[in-house]
């Protein structure tokens, strides 16, 4: 079942267009990847999803009603939004008494949160004292303490130590486990290999590609070749060659870069690919494997790296 649906979602700041959405679904019970470079208009969809911006045009419906309450959403927001002088337990303390009234039962629910994000021995110490992971699971705390049926993560994870990384990976697991539904922007492409159900790549405003994140690393194949040629006049001969190779699947070609997919053993491949380019007078100028990840998916679509701003 869908808990939030997006369709044609339109942002624009001036002449600008930072977002312009066809279609979002986000399942319930599940973890939602949007994966994109920075100022792909992640951070800029997550506001308006939320409640801290609005579109211009389009519509966004949390099970099947056009708002949600405030109650029900948790949002982990990229910059950490804590009360520097103040400790772990007054901070969530102040962020769990804005939605419940009952003093004993924030109590509870902060001692648990504390528990869960690993820092009974911190508790009592100033955040300003924290390093910068430990603000970060303070962060997800404070998102957690009244107990939101949707959560969205910002960038959860930038620059922190790999232990608070982990204790993260291992709070989102609970959650998932707990049933909750999850919204996960990152450009780490190995968190959301590992973390979320399905994914939207989201490139300049846009969804470039969605679906469910086994299925689109399968579509890969077993590994990824990338090939460039001397002459690269004779894009469509080369790629009949190759395709005629079993197992071989073209995929696309960017900047004069071939890709394709390959299901069997790379010593086979490159032997195969050797004799047919040989035989057909084809000089190959490069020659490289790849894993089936999402870093090589993304590079396939854009023709650039994720990271590149």
């Amino acid at each position: 079942m869908d808990f939030v649906k997006i369709d044609n979602l339109v942002k624009r700041y001036g002449d600008y267009e930072a977002l312009n959405i066809e279609n979002i679904s986000i399942k319930e019970g599940e973890m939602t990847g949007l994966l994109g470079p920075n100022g792909a208009g992640k951070s800029t969809l997550i506001n308006i999803l939320t409640g801290l911006d609005e579109q211009d045009s389009g519509s966004i419906f949390y099970n099947g009603e056009e708002k949600i309450p405030k109650e029900n959403i948790g949002y982990v927001p990229q910059d950490i939004a804590l009360y520097e002088e103040l400790n772990a337990v007054d901070n969530l303390a102040f962020f769990g008494s804005m939605y419940i009234n009952d003093r004993k039962k924030v109590k509870n629910k902060v001692k648990d949160i504390i528990t869960m994000v690993g820092l009974e021995s911190k508790a009592k110490k100033t955040v300003k004292t924290y390093s910068g992971g430990m603000k970060r699971r303070i962060n997800i705390g404070a998102a957690l303490v009244h107990d939101p049926q949707i959560l969205f993560f910002d960038e959860p994870t930038v620059g922190i130590d790999p232990q608070s990384r982990n204790y993260i990976y291992e709070i989102i697991n609970n959650l998932k486990d707990a049933g909750k539904t999850l919204v996960y922007t990152t450009h780490y492409m190995d968190e959301v290999e590992k973390l979320c159900d399905s994914i939207y790549i989201i490139d300049e405003g846009k969804v470039i590609l969605k679906g469910r994140t086994k299925e689109l690393l399968q579509s890969l194949g077993k590994s990824v070749l990338e090939l460039t040629v001397k002459n690269s006049s004779i894009n469509d001969e080369l790629v009949s060659i190759i395709e005629e190779i079993p197992e071989v699947k073209f995929l696309s070609v960017r900047q004069e870069t071939y890709y394709f997919s390959i299901n069997k053993s790379i010593e086979e491949i490159t032997k195969e690919l050797l004799d047919k380019t040989s035989k057909n007078n084809i000089t190959i100028d490069s020659l490289n494997y790849s894993s089936p990840n999402l870093d090589t998916l993304f590079l396939i679509l854009t023709g650039k790296e994720l990271r590149e701003g």
